[in-house]
């Protein structure tokens, strides 16, 4: 999975030479909105007449976590799309997804962040800042 992940980061990146996953969505017609949400969740995607729109909670409208929620939800919309009662159904399935989508998401941010000040990040609190990506998921990175 790892590799067709880097296939589809490179693939986006020769398409629309952007890692963002802001730019990244509005180039494939995947419109991203703001929403009210309790607590939990951060970000969701949603198909409402079949197509894929992310969903990212108002409070993180000017935060760096949202990049992190729209790069995971962008995962969701594009690999997920059909797998959408499967996960409800099956615990095993929701976690393998949210690890991949995880995964796809720091991959990602990692690659922006490299484009974008052109070196590796020193620690995960800089990358972190960036980008907000939980602190959970520093062994994706270092």
């Amino acid at each position: 999975m790892e590799n067709k992940m880097e296939q589809l980061i490179n693939s986006f990146y020769a398409k629309f030479q952007t890692y963002d996953p802001f730019e990244i969505s509005k180039s494939i017609n995947i419109p991203v909105k703001y929403a009210e949400f309790l607590k939990r969740p951060l970000g969701r995607t949603t198909h409402p007449d079949g197509t894929p729109v992310i969903l990212i909670s108002t409070v993180l409208k000017d935060k760096p976590e949202r990049y992190f929620v729209c790069a995971h939800e962008l995962f969701h919309a594009v690999e997920h799309k059909t797998s959408a009662s499967y996960y409800k159904s099956n615990v095993y399935s929701k976690i393998k997804m949210e690890v991949e989508s995880n995964t796809f998401a720091t991959s990602l941010l990692l690659k922006d962040y490299i484009l974008k000040f052109n070196e590796m990040p020193k620690n995960f609190s800089l990358i972190q800042k960036e980008y907000g990506i939980p602190s959970n998921l520093m062994d994706y990175i270092f």
